[in-house]
């Protein structure tokens, strides 16, 4: 074998490296594709949840409770997953124009329990990474769409006497 035999394996190898790297760069990219596509599939339903939420007003999801006193048949609406709570559809705000409550509570059940018990709660937004229960003094007139659709839930509180 010649020299320029031994250059000309080592252009081979070189070759064949370089098309194994172009191959493993051509799955991860496919990989993540799919994962996206996942992701706005996920968001795309989510959205759709919300959207129904709006339009027929979340009352599948409503849980009835009823206080110690028995003078008051409260309910809960959920205004979907994956929403935030809003005065009205102009609230920009994070907290309910400066009215909300901030608790820690876990689990979410702890959050309604402690709004169920309190006159002055209309609602509460849950976000559940950092348990972090928003209790609401303002009628809750709208919802929208979370950053973090997988984290929060608005509730709102509906009570008869």
């Amino acid at each position: 074998m010649t020299e320029a035999d031994v250059e000309g394996l080592g252009g081979a190898r070189d070759v064949a490296e370089r098309s194994r790297t172009c191959h493993r760069r051509a799955a991860q990219i496919g990989a993540g594709a799919v994962g996206l596509l996942g992701i706005v599939c996920i968001a795309a339903a989510l959205m759709r949840q919300n959207f129904k939420h709006q339009v027929k007003g979340g009352e599948n999801d409503a849980v009835a409770l009823e206080s110690a006193s028995g003078t008051r048949n409260c309910t809960f609406v959920s205004m979907g997953l994956g929403t935030t709570c809003k005065v009205n559809r102009q609230d920009d705000t994070f907290d309910g124009e400066g009215t909300t409550n901030v608790k820690t509570l876990a689990p979410q059940a702890e959050c309604q329990n402690w709004c169920a018990a309190h006159a002055s709660c209309t609602g509460y937004e849950y976000r559940s990474t950092e348990m972090r229960c928003e209790i609401w003094h303002l009628a809750i007139g709208y919802s929208k769409p979370a950053q973090h659709p997988f984290e929060f839930e608005c509730k709102r509180k509906k009570c008869s006497r």
